[in-house]
Parts: structure tokens; sequence; C-alpha cells
């Protein structure tokens, strides 16, 4: 590393570099053989993983390979020709050196092809060569190299380097090689070694070089392979580290956006989906890209008439944490888990989209209701009481009229709803979204509620006036702001006959939405739309 370091010095001086440009053959000789990979590399897993994932490790090897990519750039500005060019006439050379009579490269320099693909590869993915002006001829024999560092006899490193190197000159030369003699067998060839390479690092670098092809291929073409893809997913998941589920996962959401219709209506891409996520549970980034895909694929169910389809294959493989989480024989206190922190997730993402089809709000109404209100009343976890409370808001949104009142104007689910935000707003541990609750409570129920809910609203004023928490004070604020938009005359008249610790609640309210305005409500249409409401309360004041 110190020579390197020496040369990245060096060569930046202007007499140094014209000196290095007239012995330049030998000088990249040294470099291609400076960016070989160190020896543990090759018999220490972990040290393979440094490996496949090299843009993400700090370590001694790739910084040493980043180093002399920096030197090529350097040379590119006092070397008049094309210099990509010249590298693959070394790598050309190096290769016979190190050949057989046979033309059979010599087992024990395989390194040397794995760091000269490697500089070819970057070269090219750093704009050193305009591809429609591409000689075929180089084309042609690059991909000839690529392929024979490929096959089955060779190691498994420069297999490895041999299947990205591969995807990323396709992407690199997109314009001019061609998607079916090339793009495709090579694409082919990545799938089969993903699904036989007896290595991991093979395996899961085929993963990879498969996620970039997802982007060189027609989406026909990809969807094709479909099954194979995820038979790929299947067997390797069980392999890698916990660090490449990202990967895999990556592999999944390339699939469903070639189609987002076909994957609402594909139980095996949740399954493996919710598998990825549980091989590496910890992983928030994962857990909230899979809760984004379920919720774009969920809008693109409810506009091509397939969500009840989408809601069994989303739901079906979660739906038993939920149900037996909130079963009544369990025990006591519901205590968190991240199996059932996930399940919730889903549920909520799936279920808070607008224009949900009728029916299918109402099944997850009669699936969901009673286990989450179980959950949310015997739970003390803040991040379980938070996502039970989205999706009982989610459910009192979409489905009203499954909340159907008895003869005697009483109703079950309704006072269960009730006796929630009752414990909520009591309750010591903060759920700071009580609010999406309470607010669709009062607006689809509140002529229903008779006595019980102006003592709703005194609790909402009494929580809002003892808490410091901003999340929780921003969501009781919500519910009367978003009151005020549609009856501004209603919310006065029910805050003024509230006496909260000798004060009227109005004016409680009034001074919490005043003292915390600026710390609350940083964007500008946020802030107008709040003096907008403020405004309009005062108006009904006087």
């Amino acid at each position: 590393m110190e020579f390197v370091d020496y040369l990245s010095i060096a060569v930046e001086l202007n007499h140094i570099a014209k000196q290095v440009c007239t012995a330049l053959p030998n000088f990249i000789d040294r470099l291609i053989q400076s960016a070989q990979i160190t020896n543990n590399m090759e018999y220490m897993k972990y040290k393979q993983n440094e490996f496949i994932f090299e843009n993400t490790n700090d370590t001694d090897a790739n910084i040493l390979r980043a180093q002399v990519l920096e030197i090529f750039v350097i040379i590119r500005k006092f070397y008049p020709y094309d210099l990509l060019d010249l590298v693959w006439n070394r790598v050309q050379h190096l290769v016979r050196l190190h050949s057989s009579v046979d033309d059979i490269f010599n087992p024990h320099s395989w390194k040397l092809l794995e760091s000269s693909l490697f500089i070819l590869t970057r070269l090219l993915a750093e704009g050193y060569q305009n591809s429609a002006n591409v000689n075929p001829k180089f084309v042609e024999q690059l991909i000839n190299f690529i392929s024979e560092c490929q096959l089955d006899h060779q190691p498994p490193l420069l297999k490895s380097r041999a299947f990205l190197s591969a995807a990323s000159v396709c992407r690199s030369l997109s314009s001019v090689i061609d998607t079916n003699k090339i793009k495709v067998p090579l694409f082919e060839a990545a799938v089969t070694a993903a699904l036989s390479d007896p290595s991991d690092t093979v395996r899961i670098s085929c993963v990879i070089a498969i996620q970039k092809y997802c982007l060189e291929l027609p989406h026909d073409l990809f969807l094709h392979f479909e099954n194979k893809l995820y038979e790929v997913v299947e067997l390797i998941s069980d392999k890698v580290q916990s660090s490449a589920s990202f990967t895999v996962a990556e592999l999944l959401f390339s699939i469903a956006q070639c189609d987002l219709a076909r994957a609402a209506r594909s139980p095996r891409l949740f399954n493996l989906l919710y598998m990825t996520v549980y091989k590496d549970i910890n992983n928030v980034m994962l857990t909230n890209e899979v809760l984004d895909l379920i919720a774009e694929i969920g809008e693109v169910a409810i506009d091509e008439g397939v969500y009840p389809q989408f809601l069994d294959n989303c739901l079906n493989p979660i739906a038993s944490n939920i149900v037996n989480a909130g079963a009544r024989s369990s025990a006591t206190t519901v205590e968190s888990n991240p199996e059932l922190i996930v399940a919730l997730s889903v549920l909520s993402a799936s279920i808070n989209i607008q224009d949900q089809p009728i029916p299918a709000a109402d099944k997850i109404k009669a699936t969901f209701f009673a286990p989450i209100c179980y959950i949310a009343l015997e739970s003390t976890d803040e991040q379980v009481l938070e996502l039970s409370t989205e999706i009982l808001a989610a459910i009192t949104n979409n489905s009203p009229t499954c909340f159907i009142l008895t003869k005697d104007g009483s109703n079950d689910d309704i006072d269960m709803l009730i006796r929630i935000v009752d414990h909520l707003l009591s309750a010591e541990v903060c759920c700071g979204n009580i609010g999406l609750l309470v607010l669709p409570i009062i607006r689809n129920f509140g002529s229903a509620m008779g006595e019980s809910l102006m003592p709703m609203i005194t609790a909402n004023v009494e929580k809002l006036m003892t808490t410091d928490s901003s999340k929780l004070i921003e969501s009781l604020l919500s519910v009367f702001i978003k009151l005020i938009d549609s009856s501004a005359k209603c919310v006065v008249s029910a805050l003024s006959n509230i006496e909260v610790h000798g004060e009227s609640g109005l004016k409680r309210v009034l001074s919490k939405w005043l003292t915390n305005f600026d710390a609350l409500h940083s964007y500008t249409d946020i802030q107008k739309r709040f003096v907008l409401c403020y405004y309009r309360l005062i108006f009904y004041l006087f």
C-alpha cells in the first residue's frame, strides 16, 4: 500500500507523469499486479464477503484498489491515446505470459485475471470509453475473456468477478452489445450459477449480477425467469449472512417492479419478502423498503381490481402472528417481539391505502379488529401500541358501516374503541399517534356515542395539557384542528363546555396550540393551514 501511495503522489507531478507515460505498458502491468486481492481473502469466508461488497467496506484491499483506479484517472490526463485499449492489450499480454503451451491459464496466477477484470470493468463504468465508438472486436474479445473466467473449473473468486463484470460491462456498453446474442446468454449463465454453483460467494455474486441485468433486459424476458429467480432466492437465503439480505431483497424488488399487478397476485413473492425480512429482522431500512413496496403494490392492486387477491397473498403469511398475539387465551400482557412488529407493520401498510373496496375492508375488520383491540389493551410496548392504533384508525375510516348499532342504541365495537382510547389516554406509556384513532371515532360515531362523547374530548384535552411529548401533542392537537375544518362552531361549543383544572378547555387548547406552533410545524404550507384553522376558530369565538 505504501508503494501505491507513493505512486499516487508521484504521478500527479507533471514531469514524472510524462516519464511514466513513456513506459506506460510496464507501468500498467505493475498496477494490475498491485490490484490483486490479498492471499487471505481466498481462504477466509468473511474476507470473501468483503470481496463481494467492496463498495461498502473500507478494508485495506479495497482502499488499495481504489488508489490504483485513481492513478489510472491521473494517467488519463497525460496519455493522449485511448487508455482502455492499452490496458486491454496489457491484459492480453499478461494472459499470454501466464499461459501454458496449450493456452491454459496458470491456475496459480488467476488473481491477475481477477485484477484485470476489476480494472477493465471500472474503466468502462467510469466513462473512459464512448460506447458508440467501441471497436466491435474489442467487445467480442472482452466478452469471450469474461465467459472463460466464468467456467466451472475457475477459482470461486475469479468466477464471482467474472459474473459481476459481465453484468457491469453489459450496462456500460449497452448500446453496442446485442441483447439476444450476448446479454441474454450471460444473464442465463448467472441464473444457472446462482442455482447450482457450489460456492456461496459465486451465488451471491450472481444475485448481484442478475439485479443489474434487470435494468438491461426486457421485462417480459425477466418475468419469464420469475420462478427460477424465486428459486434462487429460496436457495440462497439460508446460506448468505444477514448483511446480504438487502441484496437478495433487491432482486425481489426488481421482479415486483416489472409488473406490480402481477406481483399483487403472487403469494410466493410475499412469502419470500417476509423470509428476507426475518433473515435480517433488525434491519430497519430493509423492513421499511419492503413496507413501501407493499403499499405501492396495494395501490396498483386497487386500480387493477385485484385488491382482494393482494390482501390474501400479503396478509395470510403474517395473520397468525397477529391473531395469536390477540387471542384472549394468551398471556395477560402482550409481549413485543420482532415478528409481531413486522406483522403489524405489514397490516398497517396494506390497509392504509385510500379507496379500498368495501368488501375487502369489511373482511379486514372481521379478521383483525378483535385481535388488534386486545393487543391495544394488553400491550405496554410503545411501538406495538402505535401500530395497533394506526390499524384501528384505518379500520374505523374504511369500514364505518360495519359498526352497526343494536336496537337499544348500543354497539360493542364502538364501546371497545372508546375503551381503548380511554385506556391509551390514561396509560403511563406514550402512544404518540392516539389522535389518529380519536378523530375517525368522533367523525363517524360522534352522534351515536351519546354521553361517551364529552368524556373522550375531555380526556383528549387533559392528556394534551399533561404531556411533554411533541409527537403526542401534535397528534392530539390534530384532532381539534381537523375537526375545525368541517365544523368550527361545534368544536368551539364543545371545548367551551369543558373545564380542565379550573380553566376552559378552549383556552387550554388554544394556549397549547400557540405554545407549540413553531416547534411542531416547520413546513410553510402546513403552517399556513394551521393559521387558517386558528383564525377560523377565533372568528367563531368573536
